[in-house]
């Protein structure tokens, strides 16, 4: 297992492996490195901050439409956990329904972000998490 205690650590939960590669893309414009740990189920991401301590990261980004456990499910699971619930999550998802945003939000969800295609803008969003 992984030791990635350390300042500059997220996490991104997502199904699709193609976000994964835009996302670790955009993480390595940033001029400070991430470490980042990548799941394609939130079930075994839970699994994996539930038995390994030494995983605590600065952010969890995670995505909502997600097969077995939804994103907000995670997202439940996560804000009701001690030592967990203090990580800030950011919804990283393809919808940008009101419903889904106002939702997440009122489960403890830091921030929603919907996905785009340019690379930039996912540049300059993690610039201001990891930036400050």
């Amino acid at each position: 297992m992984l030791n990635v205690i350390k300042e500059k650590t997220c996490i991104l939960i997502d199904d699709d492996g193609d976000d994964h590669v835009f996302f670790s893309i955009a993480l390595k414009r940033l001029p400070i490195k991430i470490n980042c740990i990548y799941y394609l189920e939130a079930k075994v991401a839970l699994e994996d901050l539930f038995q390994n301590k030494n995983i605590r990261p600065a952010f969890i980004f995670l995505d909502l439409n997600m097969p077995q456990l939804s994103g907000l499910e995670c997202l439940k699971i996560l804000k009701a956990t001690p030592g967990l619930s203090d990580i800030p999550v950011i919804i990283y998802s393809t919808s940008s329904n009101e419903k889904d945003i106002n939702s997440s939000k009122q489960m403890g969800a830091l921030d929603y972000w919907v996905k785009s295609d340019n690379i930039e803008d996912l540049v300059i969003k993690l610039s201001k998490f990891f930036l400050n």
